[in-house]
């Protein structure tokens, strides 16, 4: 049951759902109701009230036992160790104060702290929670979802140069600034105040665009300026959001594909790439694992004939892992792209946005969004710990919104450049050094499925980032050439085991999808009964 839906439909039995749904969360989590009291003392804390010609923000009386606090309308005027900055929009739970203190105890060296919210929609009389991912570079380029109350160390703030605090874009413009200045960022999932909008877009987000659309464009250009990076600020599907269009360097990229006859399958893959795809440098190699038919042998010997184009040969049985490994020795491109011979791109640019994005040295893998061809969702990333077992024995990842009618999805998460912990190896790009860094894929224990899911973890153990590219469209028939020739589908409990034991802490708390929502059901709905807030003592 999607969100989207209930915002949607306002009438509807959905919308009457999920306020049920939420209803039972705020029982347990709702303001008044936080049980954690601050593990020892912190600094004072100076709000800095913003914006204030229409305000709703007024601090909460709360004996929090030696917090010390201000309330001032300029940073130059704090005094406090934390800047705690907050817009006229924003009203802060009855218990806010010991949440932040509490939170704040708990990781005394961060720098940079942010806090989930409610929503309330003004123009709909309805509360909606935005429980947001932990810090995710690309998703902060899209829309300003740290949004207030946003915690800044005042050591580090004296260290930026932000905009006038009059200036609609202050906040966002402080975000980007702060982010570039330290990795000590810390998000606590609970909520600690509600903010107020006039009209939510159709993907829960507010107060952006509008009047201010020119403002914001001009800081996410300074940002990309500042930054050394080329490309340009695009409006996003979703209003007041916005896309980042790197601009793609024209290094050689190495294309993969492996395929078992199914010559209707590859030809379309081959001829998206050939005719639908407007970066020039790249070569092909196509993996034959035992093709037997006439004619797929004959489309092999058309394909010789373009000189960017290589087919080898895998004779063994069918490894997935073991191919992709085996191909990229074979490569001579500074980036790998890895195809399903079932993927037939959509967009004309798919291959040079990808390799946009590998101006940023933190990028390790690209992914895209993937439709089946009925134009039903297949892959708008990976979340991690998906399953249905009460002991978590099948908790290793899935697909959110999987055949759903396109749609924003939860605050925009299908149409929002952000990062995940993983994205399908359906339709990947990665970099080849990179790649042999983490050791490829795991040919050894995960011949079939989780590759992909292991590979991306690999590279977030190794310090880099994958990012979900939802500009980047092709179709995806999944699993539609192995199926023909019986490949057993049934998932390997050794895979399994393997995924549950090397990578267990992630599947558990995977950081770019938020505690407070459900892992048995793949739809962004709120977990029940809540989730306790764990905070480090």
């Amino acid at each position: 049951m999607a969100w989207l839906k209930w915002w949607s439909r306002p009438s509807s039995d959905w919308q009457a759902a999920r306020a049920e749904e939420y209803k039972a969360w705020k029982d347990v989590n709702g303001s008044g109701r936080f049980t954690l009291r601050p593990s020892k003392t912190i600094g004072k804390l100076s709000f800095i009230l913003l914006n204030q010609s229409d305000p709703v923000t007024e601090l909460p009386v709360e004996d929090v036992l030696g917090l010390s606090y201000e309330t001032v309308t300029d940073p130059s005027q704090a005094s406090g160790e934390y800047l705690v900055f907050l817009n006229g929009q924003t009203e802060l739970w009855t218990d806010a104060l010991t949440r932040i203190a509490a939170c704040l105890a708990s990781q005394p060296d961060a720098l940079i702290a942010y806090f989930d919210t409610e929503v309330f929609d003004q123009s709909r009389k309805r509360r909606i929670p935005y429980f947001k991912p932990d810090y995710s570079p690309d998703l902060l380029l899209s829309s300003p979802y740290l949004q207030t109350p946003l915690v800044i160390r005042r050591s580090l703030y004296a260290k930026l140069e932000p905009l006038p605090i009059t200036d609609p874009t202050f906040l966002w413009d402080l975000a980007l600034k702060a982010v570039e200045k330290t990795h000590l960022i810390s998000h606590f999932p609970t909520i600690v105040a509600t903010v107020r909008a006039d009209r939510l877009s159709p993907g829960g987000l507010h107060g952006l665009g509008g009047p201010n659309s020119g403002k914001e464009k001009r800081v996410l250009a300074d940002t990309l300026k500042r930054r050394g990076l080329n490309g340009t600020v695009k409006a996003g599907p979703i209003p007041g959001t916005y896309r980042i269009i790197y601009t793609s360097a024209g290094a050689l990229v190495t294309i993969i594909i492996s395929t078992k006859d199914r010559h209707d399958l590859l030809s379309r893959c081959v001829d998206g790439i050939l005719q639908n795809n407007d970066y020039k440098n790249w070569e092909l190699i196509v993996v034959n694992n035992n093709s037997e038919q006439a004619e797929t042998f004959a489309y092999f010997d058309k394909l010789r004939k373009n000189p960017q184009i290589r087919i080898i040969d895998y004779s063994k049985p069918f490894n997935i892992a073991a191919i992709f490994n085996m191909a990229a020795k074979e490569a001579r491109g500074d980036y790998l792209c890895f195809m399903g011979n079932d993927t037939e791109p959509i967009s004309r640019d798919w291959l040079s946005r990808m390799v946009g994005y590998m101006q940023r040295p933190e990028v390790g893998v690209v992914g895209a969004k993937l439709l089946y061809p009925n134009n039903t969702i297949q892959h708008a990333g990976v979340v991690l710990g998906y399953g249905s077992a009460p002991d978590n024995s099948d908790r290793v990842a899935g697909h959110p919104y999987s055949q759903h009618p396109l749609h924003p999805g939860y605050f925009g998460v299908i149409e929002l450049q952000r990062n995940c912990s993983a994205v399908t190896g359906a339709v990947t790009l990665t970099r080849r050094d990179a790649y042999l860094k983490v050791g490829g894929y795991n040919a050894q224990r995960l011949r079939m499925l989780f590759n992909d899911v292991d590979f991306c973890l690999k590279m977030r153990r190794a310090g880099y980032y994958n990012v979900y590219a939802p500009e980047v469209l092709l179709y995806h028939h999944e699993r539609a050439s192995l199926g023909e020739v019986n490949v057993n589908f049934n998932i390997d409990p050794s895979e399994i085991r393997y995924m549950r034991d090397t990578w267990h802490h992630w599947e558990d708390n995977d950081p770019f999808y938020n505690p407070n929502l459900t892992l048995d059901k793949q739809d962004y709905s709120l977990r029940l009964p809540p989730r306790p807030l764990k905070l480090n003592s």
